[in-house]
């Protein structure tokens, strides 16, 4: 349960019936914008509308606080926390958005290349370059890296990974919490702990920077939203501008913002000397 009934609304006021005409086909983008910055419970009963929006809209209150282990009163509150009275105006934006989604063209490949290519290109020139090498020197010292993510940004994590691997670092991605949280003893003051994400503050991701913090680590969030609910557990926090407009469920395309800051770090401990670029290795004869 949330401790003060009223702290949401303050922030996300809600917006009657302008709101609704707003949503009515950006219903789960809303959602997925505003949910890192959540309460804890009000969190839980966003996921299940953004994981699984086609179930969501034919659950009750108590069906939905059933499923997200929240109370009935949090259920009300994530519905004005969205703009919304009471949950079936909810419902009924969240229907709409999904027919719409169900029925509107695909969008071309040109749209894709545009869409991905502003995304990148307002990365590029928003990253703080003192940032990037504030976190690349803390990589230098490091004794290793933790990198953690979960769901296609736990691919990633692997992918980051690899990548410091390549140039020398002792680098290992966790897309587990638990097992996380688990070899948390062997991690070193001293070391970095990285979180890549979407969303920005889950749960997760909260659990793994604060044990982290605690036993030294200079930790460090990649994500595409929620940098204000992440400052305080961070270090260090490089973004990646979101795509817009928002990507569906299964695109891979998040990602590649990532990849290019990962890149990025990868180019500014080039410069420090402390990695090396991977060469090939001629085969011994």
């Amino acid at each position: 349960m949330e401790n003060s009934p009223h702290s949401t609304q303050n922030i996300f006021p809600p917006q009657g019936a302008a709101a609704k005409g707003a949503l009515g086909r950006a219903t789960l983008a809303a959602i997925h914008a505003k949910i890192s910055a959540m309460p804890a419970a009000q969190e839980r009963v966003a996921r299940i509308f953004v994981e699984r929006p086609e179930e969501a809209i034919r659950l009750s209150v108590a069906d939905l606080a059933h499923e997200a282990k929240s109370g009935e009163a949090s259920v009300i509150r994530f519905c004005r926390t969205m703009g919304f009275h009471s949950l079936r105006d909810l419902r009924v934006a969240l229907a709409a958005d999904i027919v719409y989604r169900n029925t509107a063209a695909p969008r071309r490949p040109v749209d894709h290349v545009d869409r991905l290519c502003s995304a990148l290109q307002a990365t590029a020139q928003n990253v703080d370059p003192d940032t990037l090498r504030r976190v690349a020197l803390a990589m230098k010292a490091a004794p290793h890296i933790d990198i953690f993510g979960s769901g296609i940004s736990g691919m990633g994590a692997h992918l980051f990974a690899y990548r410091f691997s390549r140039i020398g670092l002792v680098a290992r991605a966790w897309n587990d919490d638990v097992v996380a949280d688990e070899i948390l003893a062997s991690r070193k003051r001293g070391s970095v702990a990285m979180i890549v994400s979407e969303t920005g503050l889950t749960l997760r991701t909260a659990r793994f920077l604060e044990h982290s913090r605690e036993a030294g680590a200079f930790t460090v969030a990649i994500c595409g939203q929620g940098t204000e609910a992440l400052a305080p557990l961070c270090d260090a926090v490089l973004t990646v501008t979101p795509l817009d407009p928002l990507p569906e469920r299964g695109e891979m395309a998040p990602l590649i913002g990532k990849l290019f800051l990962c890149d990025k770090l990868a180019g500014e401990l080039i410069a420090l000397g402390q990695a090396k670029p991977a060469g090939r290795k001629r085969p011994k004869r």
